[in-house]
């Protein structure tokens, strides 16, 4: 288990009582390969965001650090930015990703080397956008004073639905009621509306919500 504080002149001496002894000074150097403090990070940022990640690695100098993402180097994009820095235990890689997309969302490997070998750590992004308006919303069973109403959920923006606000207006009783609202579980995929008038029109819109925010509503 040598370290860096094991360095440095060792003496050893052999003497059996005849005549001078012996003596024999041994230099060691510890040699030390890349390595990490934190080898997996994970993060988070909000669609348009600025995501920074930092790699610090340490061991022998020079050290190199590279980044890569799916085994390929960075897509050469302005919104992409690489710098380094020395601090006092080693050397730090920070990749920079500006006015982030969905598409950015993905594992970065950072890649520290030195002439004793190599290492790498791997950073997480999770790139999060506000839904889609939900899709294919239909009505699956009716009555007299109640519709059963089904969707199909928004693609996924990398942060689960956490509820569906309903809206609904009756269209051919102005003044009747005001439009009403029913809130549904974001695991859910139908409702059914109760108290409805008889022989009435009503318009009905869906948005899908999220930590991030709110959809537009989908198609009346």
């Amino acid at each position: 288990r040598a370290e860096h504080r094991h360095e440095g002149r060792y003496l050893c001496e052999a003497n059996n009582g005849v005549g001078a002894g012996l003596s024999k000074v041994v230099t060691l150097s510890v040699n030390e390969p890349p390595w990490f403090s934190v080898r997996s990070q994970r993060q988070q940022v909000v669609v348009g965001g600025t995501a920074s990640l930092s790699c610090e690695a340490h061991g022998d100098t020079p050290l190199a650090l590279t980044w890569t993402r799916g085994s390929v180097p960075l897509p050469p994009l302005p919104r992409y930015e690489v710098s380094e820095r020395q601090v006092e235990t080693g050397q730090v890689s920070e990749l920079v990703v500006r006015s982030s997309h969905l598409s950015d969302s993905g594992t970065y490997v950072c890649t520290a080397s030195n002439t004793h070998g190599s290492l790498t750590a791997d950073f997480h992004l999770l790139v999060q956008d506000v839904p889609a308006p939900p899709s294919g919303v239909s009505v699956t069973e009716e009555g007299s004073r109640h519709l059963t109403i089904s969707w199909t959920p928004p693609a996924d923006s990398n942060a689960p639905i956490t509820t569906y606000l309903v809206t609904y207006d009756a269209q051919q009783s102005p003044g009747v009621s005001e439009p009403r609202e029913v809130t549904v579980e974001g695991d859910q995929r139908r409702v059914r509306l109760e108290g409805l008038l008889p022989a009435t029109t009503y318009t009905l819109t869906l948005v899908a919500e999220n930590r991030v925010g709110r959809s537009l509503p989908s198609a009346p």
